[in-house]
């Protein structure tokens, strides 16, 4: 009896194997700087933060890794900075100062699956947006200071620092996170 129930299961086990196979060979998620054939149709829109957070649960709300062509639709060239949850993972909050420090810094985050640019409220170099900034957006502001006495991680071409970051959106949210702050050096 055992051998015919084990001789019966291997058909059915093929076929599991056969399907996950199958499975693994799907679309996966966008495609950074390792991948530079990420498909334009799977990019994110860009959207005011209101839209962004519109039907979404506030609560659960989160900003998500960004990938670097994500990062490229928003930002123009330039010297970046970025936050990211731990030191060796993607950002999820990427700026670039203006050419001219007269102007604004632009700001990119994702929530909801859609890509929301910022803006710094004052006009600021990247000298002044590599020792933390503030970004704002229609009902969402996004602030980030380097912690004090935390040392400073440095490598070939850029300059990392522990940093808070601290999410509010005026619809009730307020959410701080620690993480890293790297910027072009």
């Amino acid at each position: 009896m055992m051998r015919h129930l084990t001789s019966c299961l291997r058909p059915a086990a093929s076929a599991l194997a056969g399907m996950l196979l199958l499975a693994a060979c799907g679309e996966g998620a966008p495609r950074d700087e390792n991948h530079p054939d990420m498909q334009s149709e799977t990019m994110p829109d860009i959207v005011p933060a209101p839209e962004a957070i519109m039907l979404a649960s506030i609560p659960t709300t989160d900003p998500v890794t960004l990938y670097e062509a994500e990062i490229a639709k928003v930002l123009p060239e330039g010297p970046r900075c970025a936050f990211s949850y731990t030191s060796g993972s993607r950002p999820i909050l990427s700026g670039t100062a203006p050419a001219d420090a007269r102007d604004v810094a632009t700001g990119v985050v994702k929530l909801h699956g859609r890509l929301v640019e910022l803006e710094t409220a004052e006009p600021v170099g990247f000298e002044a947006l590599a020792s933390g900034v503030t970004y704002v957006s229609d009902g969402l502001r996004m602030t980030v200071e380097p912690v004090p006495d935390k040392g400073v991680s440095e490598g070939e071409g850029w300059v990392q620092t522990i940093a808070d970051l601290r999410f509010v959106l005026e619809q009730g949210l307020l959410v701080d996170y620690r993480g890293y702050y790297r910027c072009d050096a």
